[in-house]
């Protein structure tokens, strides 16, 4: 299907005021607004989607994993799907460990080509996490801890 684009100087310009008007009292992005803006047919809607699940999704709910397969599923396109794999899906599998298994299997196993790019963009979120943790911590000389590197 044939994507329609709004003319605009950039797609931030869309979402940047929207967003800013979007509060959910209980911290998490609010399902409903981002599924309807996923569902029209501008990119710049989705692009905003995907601005408004990022702005939110450090306080996302464990079952917001199903949220982000759906959208990395439906309307696929590489600059929406890795902004949810690499962000949102990284921070909810450190988030909630004990499903990273479970989700990273089922996706692996599923043929799609969209959840396995996120499986190996989780590993980049998750190689960005220890690489920065180990550039800026060492281990003291005296092996009392770490001390912070300059």
């Amino acid at each position: 299907s044939k994507k329609l684009c709004f003319l605009c100087t950039s797609p931030s310009e869309l979402s940047k005021s929207f967003l800013q008007s979007v509060k959910n009292p209980d911290k998490s992005a609010p399902k409903d607004v981002i599924l309807a803006l996923w569902d029209l047919p501008q990119r710049e809607y989705q692009l905003t989607a995907v601005d408004l699940v990022r702005k939110y999704d450090k306080y996302a709910p464990a079952d917001y994993l199903n949220l982000y397969e759906q959208l990395i599923t439906t309307n696929s396109w590489w600059d929406t799907v890795d902004l949810i794999a690499s962000n949102s899906v990284g921070k909810s599998l450190k988030k909630y460990p004990d499903l990273k298994d479970a989700y990273l299997n089922k996706w692996m196993d599923s043929k799609n080509i969209w959840l396995q790019r996120t499986c190996l963009l989780f590993q980049f979120y998750i190689y960005y996490q220890i690489k920065l943790l180990l550039t800026y911590f060492a281990p003291s000389s005296d092996g009392s801890g770490i001390l912070m590197s300059s």
